[in-house]
């Protein structure tokens, strides 16, 4: 029926749908997804829905159709919210890693190398540390360590450290190096900043013009520490005003205070209202700052204050708690997300739940915290308890919409998987991920060991073996089941906009399934310790974006310095990687639980001929993966010797290619897919 609309009519309808129901609309008739191809309305879809994502900017510059765009977007939403990765690779071994933008920085041996994970790059730009010295130093400095700190917009900077007599490394003083990994860039210009540095307690945030080192040092008037912003300009290296965030409180980067880097600007947010912990207090707020990179000064300086939480919700978990900054996809508004876990309204249950602030909207109007007069709950007692040294907050109630709050589920049903929950020790890396209305866990579970001995029961060790645990929700139909009835947006004097959406649960997954490939398992893991039947795992340092985590793994007993492999799991299909021979990676077929939501995530070069050359398939799916090549745990990559040594600067093969371990996956239910 709909296909028969005239186009201009069918881009009106289409514009009231939301972005999955779009998609699904082209799934239910040939005729109809013909039409809804059409380039004039997938780029009313992409500009409404997903202009701000990478595929939306590729469109936008006519690097990929914008129906393209809109399937991709879609493919790498589902296969994160649903637990179902397109592939899974070992990219090389490290000390120090650090992964933003889809670009991988880390650091193996002597060298520092950087791969385009989102472009499946088959060369690795190279920075030796020894040559380096030549450069910066002017005749050389000993090789020590180097610290990855931050990547962003082609800045790379790190700290490097230098050797004592002892055999160990220099605590107290660091130089600060910002390389521009840019390309076309003479190698001369490269180095952009270089300094001592005295704070081992620092971080980094930088633009392609502009970098800043904050450090938690400078002291206020009331005789507690504020964070202190050193600017510097990256076209000379010349040091830019300093700020000190007054009145700005919060420690705990990424727990209680983050900063980041859009658009020209520098953002602090924190979630905590005072230095010390007020007795009677009733409102919790975000407070929020900005500024220009360029003017980094009081004057410049914009505040905003947010509402948090109502304290009478329930007491907190601290440990749990972790705040991100995140752009949105579709209006390119930010926004800030925070994981807390919570003993809602005071029950003995804690659950945990992502909430999602309003958008942050900055104006240049003064901020003054105190505007207004001061006011607290009518008729409550503990009114009486403050006196003049009290800083108690209290607003009115705030209604809080679906779309900004996504508890975890904690009730098990018939159709909705529901994995069990981890202690915080087993949890080694947590996000929350808003494009796929997903939280992503990669947590350690046990399993029995692979090749049991005729031990006895008390000596036997259990295996340990990382695994994703994913939660999402999507929206509901819009009708309610009770009256048959759209859902109305409330409350209805005053309607606040999104308010009539509800979403349903989607349930909690694990990755890989129980029953999975050892070579899977091999893989996805820190290799067994020598002499050992048992894996234990360790330290855990992991990054994720909207397609991709990656992770370096640790076993429990592992020594400072010793490389580790780094992992990718992807869920993006533009995103492929290869294999030794230059060919794709061999396929592994996986089981899907009976339970699990159906999602067809099959290769589609491999759906056609699924028993075609199913032999070849089969094979190379369970072949020994340690006869590829020589493992990249405690051992430098064979590939940098092969590196051009003439310069600090140069560009090598990847190291993936060598080490050569990965799989694509195919899923499927029983019965499996027929021929």
């Amino acid at each position: 029926m709909l296909a028969k609309l005239p186009l201009e009519l069918l881009i009106n309808v289409v514009s009231f749908l939301n972005f999955e129901d779009f998609v699904n609309l082209k799934s239910t008739e040939i005729a109809l997804r013909r039409i809804l191809q059409n380039e004039s309305i997938s780029r009313e879809i992409v500009k409404k829905h997903i202009f701000h994502s990478k595929e939306g900017q590729l469109a936008d510059n006519q690097s990929i159709p914008y129906a393209a765009a809109i399937q991709r977007t879609f493919d790498r939403r589902e296969a994160l919210a649903l637990a179902r990765p397109y592939s899974a690779l070992i990219l090389s071994g490290g000390t120090s890693v650090v992964y933003r933008e889809g670009v991988l920085c880390y650091v193996d041996g002597d060298v520092i190398r950087i791969l385009d994970v989102h472009g499946a790059a088959k060369w690795e730009q190279v920075i030796d540390l020894n040559r380096i010295g030549t450069h910066v130093w002017k005749g050389g400095k000993p090789f020590g360590r180097a610290e990855l700190l931050h990547y962003q917009d082609g800045i790379l900077s790190f700290l490097y450290r230098s050797p004592l007599s002892n055999g160990q490394y220099d605590t107290e003083e660091a130089w600060l190096m910002a390389i521009n990994i840019g390309k076309n860039i003479p190698t001369a210009k490269r180095v952009r900043l270089a300094m001592i540095v005295q704070n081992s307690k620092l971080f980094v945030r930088n633009d392609s013009r502009f970098l800043y080192v904050g450090t938690h040092d400078g002291m206020g008037s009331h005789r507690h520490h504020e964070w202190v912003l050193q600017g510097y300009n990256l076209s000379n290296g010349h040091p830019c005003s300093s700020l000190q965030l007054s009145d700005f409180f919060g420690t705990e980067l990424h727990q209680t205070v983050i900063f980041e880097v859009y658009d020209g600007y520098l953002y602090a947010i924190s979630n905590q209202s005072s230095f010390e912990v007020e007795e009677v207090d009733w409102t919790s707020y975000y407070h929020c700052c900005r500024f220009p990179l360029n003017d980094p000064t009081c004057q410049r300086l914009q505040r905003q204050k947010i509402f948090r939480r109502q304290h009478r919700e329930g007491p907190i978990n601290d440990s749990w708690t972790d705040v991100g900054l995140h752009k949105d996809e579709g209006t390119g508004e930010l926004f800030i997300s925070e994981c807390r876990r919570e003993w809602k309204d005071g029950v003995s249950t804690q659950q945990r739940t992502y909430y999602r602030s309003d958008p942050l909207a900055f104006t240049d109007e003064p901020f003054d915290a105190d505007t207004g007069p001061i006011t607290y709950p009518p008729n409550d007692p503990l009114v009486k308890m403050l006196d003049d040294k009290s800083k108690a907050l209290y607003s009115d109630p705030v209604p809080r919409i679906a779309r900004n709050y996504q508890p975890e589920p904690i009730n098990a049903t018939k159709n909705l998987p529901l994995a069990e929950a981890f202690l915080l020790a087993k949890t080694k890396y947590r996000t929350f991920i808003p494009a796929s209305s997903a939280h992503l866990d990669l947590v350690v579970d046990g399993y029995p060991p692979r090749h049991p001995t005729p031990t006895p029961p008390h000596a036997r060790h259990w295996q340990q073996q990382l695994r994703l645990r994913i939660g999402s929700r999507t929206l509901s139909r819009p009708i309610n089941p009770a009256t048959e009835l759209l859902y109305e947006a409330w409350p209805k004097e005053d309607p606040i906009p999104n308010s009539e959406e509800h979403f349903r649960d989607r349930g909690i997954r694990l990755w890989p399934p129980a029953a999975t490939h050892p070579e899977l398992l091999d893989l996805l893991n820190p290799a067994v310790m020598p002499d050992s039947t048992s894996r234990m795992i360790g330290d855990v340092v992991a990054a994720a974006d909207e397609r991709t985590l990656i992770y370096m793994p640790a076993p429990l007993f592992s020594h400072e310095g010793e490389n580790r492999r780094i992992v990718l799991v992807n869920f993006d299909r533009g995103i492929q990687f290869c294999g030794m021979d230059g060919h794709k990676l061999p396929v592994m077929h996986i089981k899907l639980p009976e339970n699990e939501e159906g999602l067809d995530v099959t290769l589609r070069e491999d759906r056609a001929g699924h028993d075609k050359g199913k032999g070849k398939e089969r094979e190379s799916s369970v072949m020994d993966v340690d006869s590829v090549s020589a493992d990249v745990d405690g051992s430098e990559t064979k590939a940098s010797e092969e590196r051009e040594t003439r310069d600090w600067w140069g560009e090598d093969s990847a190291t993936h290619l060598a080490v050569g371990r990965g799989y694509r996956f195919s899923y499927f239910q029983d019965p499996p897919l027929s021929p």
